[in-house]
């Protein structure tokens, strides 16, 4: 478990009120990992969130017509959520990409079938991780637009 007063130093919990981070706190681990280890696989079973406490890690996918591994993006901000699509989706969940250390990094490791079980029991808290997970979402999908805007021509897709 880690100290409550320590899950409340990251971006990702600072919003959630003493009473979440202390039901959250005995659901959670810290995960060690070195430079150029895999946090997980593309295709391996979704079960567990994982929270960056220091470090960076790069999120690499393979190609569907084969090839090396394409950089999605980078994670290195304390507090970034990896592993998302185990909160967001189904039991079967799978990782759509790998996550890679790029150096020496440490992770809050919350399992999803614990978390769900401490929200039924405690359904303000489910509440309240769940709207910080849902801001947390619109911003990548905010960001991901952005991202695509700048990359199209002038022109190239018409609207109508």
């Amino acid at each position: 478990m880690i100290d409550p007063a320590e899950l409340k130093t990251l971006p990702f919990f600072r919003s959630l009120d003493d009473e979440a981070i202390a039901v959250l706190a005995p659901h959670t681990e810290l995960l060690t990992a070195k430079t150029g280890e895999r946090v997980f696989e593309e295709g391996a079973p979704s079960d567990t969130l994982l929270v960056l406490v220091t470090g960076m890690v790069a999120n690499r996918q393979h190609p569907i017509h084969g090839g090396e591994d394409i950089l999605m993006n980078v994670v290195s901000r304390p507090g970034e959520v990896i592993g998302a699509s185990a909160l967001a989706t189904a039991d079967d969940a799978v990782h759509p990409f790998s996550a890679v250390c790029m150096e020496d990094s440490e992770f809050v490791v919350m399992p999803v079938a614990e978390l769900w079980e401490a929200f039924e029991e405690n359904p303000a808290v489910g509440l309240s991780l769940l709207a910080r997970f849902t801001h947390m979402l619109a911003e990548r999908l905010a960001a991901a637009r952005e991202q695509i805007r700048s990359r199209i021509r002038p022109g190239l897709i018409s609207q109508g």
